[in-house]
This record gives C-alpha cells, sequence and structure tokens, in this order.
C-alpha cells in the first residue's frame, strides 16, 4: 500500500478538465483552494449507487471505472474516465442521491 501524498491540483489541472476550462484566473485560483487532494487505491470504491451526493471528483491522475450491477448481480461498466475527467456532479446539480 502507497503512502504517497497526492499534489495539489494546479490552475493547469483544473482548466485540463472542460467543465473549468474557461474558468478566468481569479476563479480558477480559488478553485483551487477549495478542493481537497485525496489518494484512492486501485480497486477502491469511491462511491455506491444511493449514497448521498455531497462532492463531485476530478481525476489528476490514473483512472476510474464507472459501474452498477444488474439484476444478475453482473457488473456493467458505463465509462472508464481518466485525467481530465470528472464525475459524481449530477448530484450537487438535483440533489438526488447518486
Amino acid at each position: 500500500m502507497s503512502t504517497s501524498t497526492p499534489q495539489q491540483m494546479t490552475v493547469e489541472a483544473i482548466r485540463s478538465v472542460t467543465l473549468f476550462a474557461s474558468l478566468p484566473d481569479q476563479e480558477a485560483e480559488e478553485l483551487v483552494t477549495l478542493l481537497q487532494n485525496r489518494l484512492v487505491p486501485a480497486g477502491a470504491v469511491i462511491f455506491r449507487a444511493g449514497a448521498e451526493g455531497d462532492a463531485m471528483y476530478l481525476i489528476q491522475s490514473g483512472r476510474v471505472r464507472i459501474a452498477v450491477d444488474d439484476a444478475d448481480g453482473q457488473q456493467i461498466i458505463l465509462a472508464e474516465l481518466a485525467q481530465g475527467d470528472f464525475f459524481g456532479e449530477m448530484s450537487l446539480i438535483d440533489g438526488k442521491q447518486r
């Protein structure tokens, strides 16, 4: 298990996310101060369907698989995301559970 500390996200990294690409400098710098870095081990579950949506996630490095289980318990992969992608924003926008 790695004990690495994740690097602080930079304004350039924020701008690599399409959602924030056109933010003016001051707003991008302010957003950076609001972010919390989190190192997630490979294979870890970040959240499950039905959980309260209290955050969105920006991928600084690595990959994230978005998946659900079908009625037979088989995993269905909905998306594979990588650096510059984001997820979890819908529950912040609509106030519904994930």
